[in-house]
């Protein structure tokens, strides 16, 4: 009877293992390992030898009953283990197909909040394009509103300066007017355009003075036709 590295023989093997049910779980599994890895080395050594001497009936029969207890205690495992694993692999398999789908799904969304920056960017990008544009124009129309605002106050002071004018030249004349009226020496010339000899003092006055203000409001007018003009001192004839 062959003997294994470890001294056990084959009918030590088959009796332990008619006590296998006997031994608690690990020691199951230990012996069993030791079995099948005698078994190896055994099968081995009978392989080199096979052609070397014909076996006989009872070493045939006792390597079969092995076999088929190796096939029986190793099988059952495997299966499970087998299964098992396909179990994880299906579950790994389910747990990729989520995470790919998750991860379309922001890259989705990440697309979508990417393209609704760019119009906000470009939306404000326009406005401040617009509103540069309008405090330009601010800008101008501010710069226009004070170049004009200096005209109208230099030309204020020079209409102010002139209805100052006017008023004297106008006194003056009326004043004048009414001492040729009391004097009696109101004639033509004075008047122009009029006949007066006829005319009662009163009324030949009222029309010499609304007369003067009229040559008075011309002239100012003219004064003040261009900038140039407007900038110097109008001359009123007396």
């Amino acid at each position: 009877m062959s003997t294994s590295s470890n001294g056990l023989t084959m009918g030590s093997w088959h009796s332990q293992l008619q006590e296998v049910g006997k031994l608690s779980s690990s020691e199951r599994t230990e012996l069993l390992d030791r079995i099948s890895d005698d078994m190896v080395q055994t099968l081995s050594t009978i392989s080199r030898h096979v052609q070397a001497r014909i076996l006989t009936e009872e070493n045939t029969l006792k390597i079969s009953k092995v076999t088929e207890i190796i096939a029986k205690t190793r099988a059952p495992k495997r299966g499970t283990l087998l299964k098992k694993m396909e179990h994880e692999i299906e579950e790994l398999e389910d747990k990729v197909a989520w995470l790919e789908e998750q991860l379309c799904e922001q890259e989705d969304r990440r697309d979508a909040r990417e393209r609704t920056l760019g119009d906000e960017i470009s939306r404000l990008e326009l406005q401040s394009r617009k509103q540069k544009t309008r405090v330009k124009k601010l800008k101008d129309e501010n710069t226009w509103l004070k170049v004009e605002f200096r005209k109208l106050a230099r030309n204020t002071d020079i209409l102010g300066n002139m209805s100052v004018m006017c008023k004297r030249v106008l006194s003056r004349e009326i004043r004048e007017l009414r001492e040729k009226v009391h004097h009696g020496r109101l004639g033509e010339n004075d008047h122009p355009g009029q006949v007066c000899k006829n005319l009662h003092p009163e009324d030949t006055a009222e029309t010499a003075i609304q007369d003067t203000l009229v040559r008075t409001t011309i002239h100012s007018r003219n004064c003040l036709a261009t900038t140039s003009e407007a900038e110097t001192s109008c001359y009123v004839e007396p």
